[in-house]
C-alpha cells in the first residue's frame, strides 16, 4: 500500500521518511505514515484509477480520479473510510446524500454522477471534480473579512440552491463555510448534504429525531430532538455563514476548549438568552457595519433570530431580501480587524473534506495550507475595538460570576439527554462537533523579518533569582533588550488571522524564569494543589490555574522577596483556584476580580510577561516557527502520552529557555486583540476587552499548532489542565556612567544651572 501524509495528502515516495517533503510536517504518532489501500488503483469494474488524495474527515476520503477510457474527464471519488464502515449509521447517511444529490441539477448544488460500492470495499460517490476553494480557504488567505457586497453575492448563490433543496423537501442541516465551495468568477456550490433531512414536497415541518449538526452553526431547535423543524433551520445557518464572512467570527462562542458537552451547553445557553429577540448581527463585532450596510446587517440578524418565526419565511424571501440588500451597501467598506479566538488543536471535523482541488500556486510560493481549526468562536460581549471602531462604544465590563439557576439547570439537563446515547453504546449523533471551533484566516505578509544585521543582541546568562531564607533558588535567564518581530509569514502552515507580523522594540533587560512555574513552586507559595496531573509530580508545571490566580501568584511571589507587586488587584471574589468539581479537567473558576492595573515594564517585581517579550524569548533569535525539531524541544500529543512532564526534559531554546513550546501553554498579561500595525515600543497588549492571550502549545496540541506565533484566548477565570504559565520581571537600568556616585559631588554637567 502507498503511504500519505495527514496533513497535506501529498503522496510519500518512501515510507521511511521522517518528514513530508512537501509540506515538512513530521511522522504521526506511532512512528509510521498511514497507509491508503485504494491508491494508485483502478476501482469500480476497472472504470477509473485512482491519483491523489485530495482531503480526508471522519467519515470518508476524497480522491481524484480518471476515467480509464476516457482520459481526458477526471472525477472525485469520495470513498468512506473504516472508520465509517464500522458504524452502519455513517453508511446510511452517506447513502442518503448520495440518493438526494443523483437527481439534482442545479448550478448551486455539487452534481453526483455514479453511487455504488468497490469491489470487496466501502461505497463510493463519484462527483464533478471542482477547481477552487471553499469558503474557509477564501477566508485564509483574504486578509480580513470578505467585501459585503460580494458576501450578499455569495449569500444569494447559497440562498438559491437551498431553494431549490426545499423545493424537492430536503433540509441540509449542516451549512457552514466548509461546505461552499466557490469557483472561478465566485461561482458557489454547496456541498455534503449528509446529514440532510427529508421533509416532502410541501416543507411544512417535520421532527428531528437525532442531535445532529456542527453546533457552532446549529439553529436551536436543532439542540431539541422531537422538535418541529423546516427550511427556516438553514435560514438560521445561512445567516452564521454570512455572520462569518463578515466579521471572521460566529455568533455565538462555545468557549469550551475541548468542543465536548459544555461547549454545546455553552451555545444553547446563549441561544436561550437571546429568545424572542432579533440575533447576533456583524455590527456586535464590527460597529461601523452597521453605518455601512444597514439593511444587511439588519437581514442578518433575522436569519439568526432564535425564533424561526423572526426569521424569513423561506429561501427564496432570503434570496430576493439579499440582492435588495446591494443597494444599501456603501463600499469600500473599512472594517475593523476581528478578534480570533482560540480552539483547541484535537477540535477537529468530523465531516468530509470538500470535493475539490485547489490550484497550483505561483513557482516559488508554497501552497496556501488550511488549519486543523475551522470557524471561530466569539464572544457575545464586544471584544477590544480596533482603533477606528466607534469611540463612544463603551467598553464591556468584567463579567460577574455564573450562578447556576434552575433554568439553566434545565437547559442542562435537556442537552445532556440528547448528549447520550440512549442505547448505552457512549456519545453518538453529533456530526461535525469539533467543527465548533475557528476557521483561520489570514492577514498580511511577512514583511518585518530582520536582516543579518537587524538580529537583536542579546546575551544570555544564568541567574538565581532573590531568595527568601530557606527557599530553593529558582533559575532565571537575563535577556537584554532587543527589537521582537510577532506574528508569522503568510505562507507558515497553521497561520492564523491575528498574527500580522509586527515590530516591537523592547528596551528593559528581562529576567525570565527558565522554565513554567512548578507544582512544587506553586504549593510552596500558594498552600494549595490545583493541578489536574498532580501525580506527574513537583517538577511539573502546575497547570489548571487562572489567569487570576496567575496574578495573584506574581505578587506573592513580589512580596515575599520584597519587591513592588506589579499588579493592582481590586474587587476580588472566590478562592484562588476554586470553584471547579475535582473531575472538571476545564472550568471556569469562581477566583475573579472586578479590576487588575498593571503598573507597567518598569515595574521590578515578578508578573507575567507581554506577548511581545514572550515570543521575543520563544524565538531566542530565531525567524523560524519553532526553535528546534518540535520532537526534540517540545511535548505535544505525538510524544507526551496524553499527559504534561517535568520541566525543561527537552531541549532548550539558544537562550537556555524551556518548554515555550510544548508541555503547557502559558498565560500572558495581555487583553486579546489586533497587533498594532505601526511599530512600536514595550506592547502591553489591546487597551481594552476580557479576553486574554496565551501563548506556546500544551501536551494535547499538533505539530502545526505548535509555533512560536501562534496566540490563543481565553476567558481569565478559566481553569484547564493545559494552562500553565512562568513569571518575569525587569531588572533595574545599569547606572549611567556619567551618574556621580552616592554622596559624591556633582560633576559640572551635572551641576543645577545659575540662578
Amino acid at each position: 500500500m502507498q503511504v500519505y501524509c495527514p496533513s497535506c495528502y501529498a503522496t510519500l515516495p518512501d515510507a521511511s521518511l521522517a518528514t513530508c517533503p512537501e509540506c515538512g510536517d513530521t511522522c504521526t504518532r506511532g512512528g509510521g505514515w498511514p497507509e491508503d489501500r485504494w491508491l494508485g488503483r483502478v476501482v469500480d469494474g476497472g472504470k477509473y484509477r485512482v491519483e491523489r488524495l485530495i482531503g480526508s474527515g471522519g467519515f470518508s476520503n476524497v480522491y481524484r480520479v480518471r476515467h480509464t477510457a476516457l482520459e481526458e474527464r477526471v472525477f472525485a471519488m469520495k470513498v468512506l473510510n473504516q472508520a465509517a464502515m464500522d458504524n452502519p449509521k455513517c453508511e446510511e447517511l452517506f447513502i442518503n446524500e448520495s440518493k438526494l444529490l443523483l437527481g439534482f441539477d442545479h448550478p448551486n448544488i455539487v452534481k453526483f454522477h455514479e453511487v455504488g460500492w468497490l469491489k470487496n470495499g466501502p461505497a463510493f460517490a463519484l462527483m464533478e471534480l471542482l477547481t477552487g476553494k471553499d469558503l474557509h480557504k477564501i477566508l485564509y488567505e483574504a486578509n480580513g473579512p470578505l467585501p459585503a457586497s460580494r458576501v450578499v453575492r455569495i449569500g444569494a448563490q447559497i440562498a438559491a440552491a437551498l431553494e431549490a433543496a426545499h423545493a424537492r423537501g430536503v433540509l441540509h442541516r449542516d451549512l457552514k463555510p466548509e461546505n461552499v465551495l466557490l469557483l472561478k468568477g465566485d461561482e458557489a456550490r454547496v456541498i455534503d448534504f449528509g446529514i440532510a433531512k427529508v421533509l416532502g414536497t410541501g416543507m411544512s415541518g417535520g421532527q428531528l429525531s437525532q442531535f445532529i449538526g456542527t453546533p457552532i452553526y446549529m439553529a436551536p431547535e436543532q439542540f431539541d430532538v422531537g422538535s418541529k423543524v423546516d427550511g427556516r433551520l438553514d435560514i438560521y445557518q445561512l445567516g452564521g455563514v454570512l455572520f462569518t464572512l463578515l466579521t471572521c467570527e460566529t455568533p455565538y462562542d462555545p468557549r469550551s476548549p475541548d468542543g465536548s458537552l459544555a461547549g454545546v451547553l455553552d451555545i444553547a445557553r446563549q441561544q436561550d438568552e437571546r429568545a424572542g429577540q432579533i440575533g447576533p448581527r456583524p455590527s456586535d463585532r464590527v460597529p461601523s457595519f452597521a453605518l455601512h450596510a444597514p439593511t444587511l446587517n439588519t437581514l442578518i440578524g433575522e436569519m439568526l433570530s432564535t425564533d424561526p418565526d423572526m426569521r424569513p419565511p423561506s429561501a427564496s424571501d432570503a434570496h430576493e431580501r439579499l440582492l435588495a440588500c446591494l443597494d444599501d451597501i456603501h463600499e469600500p467598506l473599512a472594517l475593523e480587524t476581528p478578534h480570533r479566538p482560540s480552539t483547541p488543536a484535537h477540535a477537529q471535523s468530523t465531516r468530509a473534506a470538500p470535493l475539490l482541488e485547489t490550484p497550483d500556486p505561483p513557482d516559488g510560493q508554497a501552497p496556501p495550507v488550511a488549519s486543523t481549526r475551522h470557524v471561530v468562536k466569539a464572544p457575545p460581549e464586544p471584544e477590544a475595538p480596533s482603533p477606528i471602531a466607534d469611540p463612544i462604544t463603551p467598553p464591556p465590563s468584567p463579567a460577574a460570576p455564573r450562578i447556576s439557576t434552575q433554568p439553566e439547570r434545565d437547559l442542562q439537563a435537556r442537552v445532556l439527554d440528547l448528549w447520550e446515547d440512549p442505547s448505552g453504546r457512549g456519545r453518538i449523533g453529533v456530526v461535525g462537533l469539533g467543527a465548533a471551533a475557528l476557521l483561520v484566516v489570514v492577514l498580511g505578509t511577512w514583511t518585518l523579518l530582520a536582516t543579518p544585521d537587524q538580529e537583536p543582541s542579546s546575551t544570555r546568562t544564568l541567574q538565581p533569582s532573590p531568595r527568601s531564607e530557606g527557599s530553593e533558588p529558582e533559575l532565571f535567564v537575563t535577556v537584554e533588550p532587543g527589537l521582537a518581530l510577532l506574528g508569522s509569514p503568510r505562507t507558515e502552515q497553521g497561520r492564523e488571522i491575528d498574527e500580522l507580523a509586527t515590530r516591537v522594540t523592547l528596551t528593559h533587560t528581562l529576567s525570565i524564569q527558565r522554565h513554567e512555574v512548578t507544582q512544587a513552586q506553586w504549593s510552596a507559595l500558594m498552600k494549595s494543589e490545583p493541578s489536574w496531573f498532580a501525580s506527574c509530580g513537583d517538577d511539573c508545571p502546575v497547570e489548571q490555574v487562572s489567569w487570576f490566580d496567575a496574578v495573584l501568584y506574581s505578587n506573592a511571589l513580589s512580596e515575599r522577596e520584597g519587591l513592588e507587586p506589579c499588579y493592582q488587584v481590586m474587587g476580588c471574589e472566590g478562592e484562588p483556584t476554586g470553584g471547579c468539581p475535582d473531575e472538571e479537567q476545564w472550568c471556569r473558576g469562581d477566583h475573579v476580580c472586578q479590576e487588575v492595573e498593571f503598573v507597567g515594564v518598569t515595574c521590578e517585581g515578578y508578573r507575567l510577561p507581554t506577548e511581545a517579550e514572550w515570543e521575543y524569548a520563544a524565538r531566542a533569535g530565531t525567524k523560524e516557527p519553532r526553535y528546534g525539531e518540535l520532537d526534540d524541544i517540545a511535548w505535544t500529543w505525538s510524544n507526551s502520552d496524553s499527559s504534561t512532564r517535568p520541566v525543561c526534559g527537552k531541549e532548550p531554546n539558544a537562550w537556555g529557555l524551556c518548554d515555550m513550546l510544548g508541555n503547557v501553554s502559558e498565560w500572558t498579561w495581555d487583553r486579546y486583540g489586533p497587533y498594532p500595525r505601526e511599530e512600536t515600543s514595550d506592547y502591553t497588549g489591546s487597551a481594552d476587552g476580557k479576553l486574554r492571550t496565551t501563548r506556546g502549545c500544551g501536551w494535547n496540541n499538533y505539530t502545526r499548532d505548535c509555533r512560536a506565533a501562534q496566540r490563543h484566548r481565553r476567558d481569565p477565570s478559566e481553569r484547564d489542565r493545559v494552562l500553565g504559565f512562568r513569571v518575569v520581571r525587569t531588572l533595574p537600568d545599569p547606572p549611567s556612567p556619567d551618574a556621580p556616585e552616592e554622596g559624591g559631588e556633582p560633576t559640572p554637567s551635572d551641576a543645577p544651572d545659575a540662578p
